[in-house]
C-alpha cells in the first residue's frame, strides 16, 4: 500500500520520463485491457474474466511507477486492490470453473478498477499529447493535448480550457463577442465552473473577486448590464432559459432580450451560462450566438465541445443531447472547499443570490401572498398550463390572474410575478 513517503520534485513540475515511449507501451496496454473487457462482454466466461482481470493487472505495473509521481498518488489508493488481491485463493473461495459464467459483481469490481486506472492514465497527461484545430467556418482553435511542463496539482483538462479561455479573451479584443453555455444535472457544479470561466475572461486569471454586476439572475439584471456594461466585460447567467427559453421563446420580452445582444456584441462582451437541460434553451438562439457548450456529467467534471461539435448534437430519447466525443475533458477546482477556503468570488456570488432570489420579506406582506399562491398553483399546476406546439407548456399568468385576481385583489404583475417563481421551481418539461 502507499505509506505516503514519495519525493517531491524541487520544482513541482513532473514530467513523464521519455514521453513518447511512456505514451506507446501504456496505451499499447490499455487497448489490450479494452479489447479483453470486450471479449468478457460478449462471451461472459470464466476463461474471459481472468483474461480481462490480467490485462488490467499488467496495465495496473505499467501506470503506478508514473502515478507515485505525482503530487497526490494518495488518491489513486485504491488501485493497490488490484496488487493485493490473490487472484488464485480468490477464485478457489468462489468456486470459479472454466465453464461457470461470471458473476456481475465480479465484472463491475474490476470494470471500475480499470474505469479508475484509465482516469489514472488521463490524469497523467498521456493520452492526447497533440494540438489540433477546428477549420472553417467556426474559425476558433480549440487546443488538445497535452504537454509535459504540467503543475503536479492541476487537473491537465482543466489547464487545457484556462489556455483556451486566455484565447477567447484576446479575442474579445480583436472585435468580436462570445457566448458559452454550462448545461447538467442538479449540484454538479455548473455555476461553479461558469463563475471561474467568466473571472478567467474578466480579468486573464483565476483569482480574484468579482463585481456583483458580474452575475445576472433576471430581467432587470440582464438589461442593467446592456445599458451600464463596460467594453470586454464578462458576466456569468445563473439560468439560461430563464432568459431565452424555448417554452415561449417568441414573446415579446425575450424578442427585446435578442435585440439587446446586439449591445452585447457591439461592446465585444462574454456572457455564459447555466442551465439542467442543453435544450432548454431557444434553438435561434443556440444556432446563432452560442460558440461553445460544456457539459457536467457529475460533480466536478466538464467536457467542452466547440461549435463544430455543437452542431452534431442530436436529442436522445431522455430529452438530453446525445453528444460526439469530446474536444477537451477534465476536471475543474471547487470554489468552495470542505477545507474552509472559500474563494472570495464564491462569497461575493452566494451573497447577490440571496438578495437576489429571497422572494420572501417578513416585512412585505406582498411578498408572502405571492409565495403562498405560488404554492397553490404547484399544488394544482395542471389547471394553470398553456400548451405551445412543439414546445414545453408555460405557467399562464392569465389562468393565475383568472383564479386568484378577484379572491386575492391579484394584479397582473403580482400574477407574472407567481408565475416565474412557479417556473423557477417546477421542471416543466415533465408535462411536455
Amino acid at each position: 500500500m502507499f505509506d505516503g513517503n514519495y519525493s517531491e520534485p524541487e520544482d513541482r513540475m513532473g514530467a513523464i520520463p521519455e514521453a513518447k515511449a511512456a505514451k506507446a507501451e501504456i496505451m499499447g496496454k490499455q487497448r489490450e485491457a479494452e479489447e479483453a473487457l470486450d471479449k468478457l462482454e460478449i462471451f461472459n466466461t470464466a476463461d474471459a474474466f481472468k483474461q480481462f482481470r490480467s490485462k488490467v493487472f499488467i496495465l495496473f505495473l505499467k501506470v503506478m511507477p508514473q502515478i507515485q509521481n505525482l503530487n497526490r498518488p494518495e488518491q489513486y489508493e485504491s488501485l493497490e486492490k488490484i496488487r493485493d488481491r490473490d487472484f488464485k485463493r480468490a477464485d478457489r473461495e468462489r468456486g470459479i470453473k472454466l465453464s461457470d459464467l461470471v458473476s456481475e459483481k465480479d465484472k463491475e469490481i474490476w470494470k471500475k478498477r480499470f474505469d479508475e486506472l484509465n482516469q489514472a492514465i488521463y490524469d497523467l497527461g498521456i493520452t492526447n499529447i497533440a494540438l489540433v484545430k477546428n477549420d472553417e467556418p467556426f474559425g476558433y482553435e480549440f487546443l488538445k493535448g497535452l504537454d509535459h511542463n504540467l503543475q503536479k496539482d492541476e487537473d491537465p483538462g482543466w489547464k487545457k480550457l484556462k489556455e483556451n479561455l486566455k484565447n477567447m479573451r484576446r479575442l474579445l479584443r480583436k472585435d468580436t463577442d462570445m457566448v458559452g453555455l454550462v448545461y447538467g444535472g442538479n449540484r454538479t457544479g455548473k455555476t461553479t465552473l461558469s463563475i471561474q470561466i467568466a473571472r478567467i475572461i474578466q480579468y486573464g486569471e483565476n483569482e480574484g473577486d468579482m463585481d456583483p454586476s458580474h452575475f445576472i439572475f433576471n430581467d432587470n439584471d440582464f438589461q442593467e448590464a446592456m445599458d451600464n456594461s463596460e467594453k470586454y466585460d464578462a458576466r456569468h447567467i445563473d439560468e439560461m432559459s430563464l432568459l431565452f427559453h424555448k417554452r415561449d421563446g417568441m414573446n415579446t420580452e425575450q424578442k427585446d432580450r435578442n435585440k439587446m445582444m446586439k449591445t452585447y456584441a457591439k461592446k465585444n462582451q462574454f456572457f455564459i451560462g447555466c442551465d439542467n437541460n442543453f435544450y432548454n434553451i431557444d434553438g435561434e438562439f443556440r444556432s446563432d450566438k452560442v460558440d461553445f457548450v460544456i457539459h457536467v456529467p457529475k460533480r466536478g467534471k466538464f467536457e467542452f465541445y466547440s461549435k463544430a461539435k455543437v452542431h452534431k448534437f442530436t436529442k436522445g430519447e431522455d430529452g438530453t443531447p446525445e453528444t460526439p466525443q469530446p474536444d477537451i475533458e477534465g476536471r475543474f477546482p471547487n470554489l468552495n472547499p470542505e477545507n474552509g477556503q472559500t474563494d472570495p468570488v464564491w462569497k461575493t456570488y452566494k451573497e447577490v443570490e440571496d438578495k437576489k432570489l429571497e422572494v420572501v420579506d417578513d416585512d412585505d406582506e406582498s411578498n408572502t401572498d405571492i409565495m403562498n399562491i405560488a404554492n397553490q398553483v404547484i399544488d394544482n399546476i395542471d389547471n394553470f398550463l398553456k400548451e405551445l406546439e412543439g414546445r414545453d407548456p408555460i405557467v399562464s399568468h392569465r389562468l393565475i390572474k383568472a383564479q386568484f385576481g378577484q379572491q386575492e385583489d391579484l394584479s397582473t404583475e403580482d400574477a407574472k410575478a407567481v408565475k416565474d417563481v412557479v417556473e423557477n421551481r417546477v421542471d416543466l418539461s415533465e408535462w411536455a
